[in-house]
């Protein structure tokens, strides 16, 4: 035993030391928060809420999410042509360098790919949709 933990280093030991401190301490918070209730499946926790309302909510934060996934693509899409640009200009000023500028290249094409649909998209919610 002793060789074996001579063997695993201070940071594994660490690790195991707060993961089993955690494990024991998830399991005492779970017995003294009342998490052993019965669970009745009859009992009716909807509130009152009909179909159409759960289906209308869902519609629109599904629409929300999307709007969220094609902003952070444009974002995503500005950084990695910032980035593209800047190793063009290094590869530029340095006679000597490592990097191809093919790949950079293609970095910014997509680059800027990414960012129009996030401009395309945005142009089209405030223009067509008016919103």
């Amino acid at each position: 035993m002793k060789t074996t933990l001579s063997k695993l280093s201070n940071a594994s030991l660490k690790l195991w030391a707060t993961l089993v401190v955690g494990l024991y301490s998830l399991q005492a918070f779970a017995a003294s928060s009342g998490s052993s209730s019965s669970f009745d499946p009859t009992e009716d926790l909807s509130g009152g809420l009909k179909a159409s309302t759960v289906i209308e909510n869902t519609s629109n934060l599904s629409r929300q999410g999307a709007g969220l996934l094609f902003d952070l693509v444009g974002i995503a899409g500005f950084v990695i042509c910032a980035l593209c640009l800047a190793g063009l200009y290094r590869a530029s000023k340095d006679e000597q360098s490592r990097e191809k500028p093919v790949g950079l290249l293609i970095g910014l094409v997509i680059g800027v790919l990414m960012s129009a649909v996030g401009a395309v998209s945005w142009a089209i919610r405030n223009e067509l949709l008016g919103s």
